[in-house]
């Protein structure tokens, strides 16, 4: 269970539920939270290119930059990274909330973050 907690929680606001049925949209050329949502709710195999191409960068953002520093997640990314990237400023907030999430998890647990990573079935292992 624990296996795949990290990534899902971090990434839980791609499966909000949202009642809206909004297009895939960028503002200012960056991906939008309710973009991602929508994406996350829509099944793979209904998903637009757009969206599985944007749900795979952002994965893979998140994924190749999470680190752990002292048991705890650390993503070594700034919000200008993130904006550099076409994912706005609201993403990156959202994602840095449940990191803080994710800790407060960990230290609760006393879990080690570094095999919890490991074992994630979403973070390559470098």
């Amino acid at each position: 269970m624990k296996n795949t907690f990290l990534l899902l929680a971090i990434l839980s606001f791609s499966c909000a539920c949202n009642t809206s049925q909004s297009k895939l949209k960028k503002t200012d050329t960056q991906y939008s939270v309710s973009a991602i949502q929508q994406a996350g709710k829509t099944p793979a195999d209904l998903r637009t290119h757009e969206q599985t191409e944007m749900l795979e960068k952002l994965t893979k953002l998140v994924s190749d930059n999470l680190m752990v520093e002292n048991n705890h997640l650390v993503l070594k990314l700034t919000e200008k990274d993130f904006v550099k990237n076409n994912i706005s400023k609201e993403v990156y907030s959202l994602i840095q909330k449940e990191v803080v999430i994710n800790n407060k998890y960990i230290d609760s647990l006393h879990i080690d973050a570094n095999q919890m990573l490991k074992d994630s079935r979403w973070i390559k292992q470098h």
